[in-house]
């Protein structure tokens, strides 16, 4: 798979039904909330995570690498995509400024909801927080 261009085709492939049959995708999409208090962070189900936007709920996932992460954010239909590979040099301890973290927010928000900004769930809240487990 070529990356970032390949988790694109996927997700716009698995989202629109072009891999699994209606059932399959009707179980894809069945989710559980990442933390029942906080609906509003997302929710996780067969390989995929949702969370709300402005513009309505996202889909994708998000992985890791040898000195990378990325983040595949989807909107229901694949009609808007956004895939952000970003280099791993750093940790910022949470709470601290972290300038590309900013920037990425900002990419995935204005590449899936243009000129509505997202102020339901707060900053970074596309990224899976440390020590996050399952219900």
């Amino acid at each position: 798979m070529r990356m970032p261009a390949g988790l694109l085709l996927l997700h716009r492939a698995l989202l629109t039904g072009r891999l699994l049959r209606p059932a399959e995708l009707a179980q894809l999409r069945t989710v559980v909330p990442r933390d029942p208090a906080h609906p509003e962070k997302g929710s996780y189900g067969l390989g995929i995570w949702t969370r709300p936007l402005a513009c309505g709920p996202v889909w994708g996932h998000d992985g890791l690498g040898f000195g990378y992460s990325t983040i595949s954010l989807h909107s229901a239909v694949g009609a808007r995509q956004v895939t952000v590979a970003a280099n791993m040099s750093f940790y910022n301890p949470p709470g601290a400024p972290d300038p590309i973290a900013d920037a990425i927010d900002a990419v995935v928000q204005e590449g899936l909801c243009p000129g509505r900004p997202d102020r339901s769930t707060g900053r970074h809240s596309w990224v899976t927080a440390p020590g996050f487990t399952l219900p």
